[in-house]
């Protein structure tokens, strides 16, 4: 059996190009952010949210996580 998927080397390198802005990085807190910053803003707000269940959690969460990015976008926004 042939792998067509390519190196792995190459899925690294592939797995990176959306993080040069990091608009569309899978992971949330991406390289030249505190990852302890991330960790105290989605204590705080967990915190606020509240949630109870989980549905509410896994929406928490996305919203932790969606909020978390937009103010890297507004960042970058601001930096052009």
């Amino acid at each position: 059996m042939v792998n067509v998927e390519g190196p792995p080397e190459g899925k690294t390198t592939v797995a990176q190009n959306a993080v040069k802005h990091g608009l569309l990085a899978q992971e949330v807190v991406i390289k030249g952010e505190d990852p302890g910053e991330f960790e105290f803003y989605r204590d705080q707000m967990l915190g606020e949210l509240a949630p109870v269940g989980q549905v509410e959690a896994m929406l928490a969460a996305r919203v932790v996580s969606l909020s978390w990015r937009l103010q890297r976008a507004e960042r970058l926004q601001g930096a052009v």
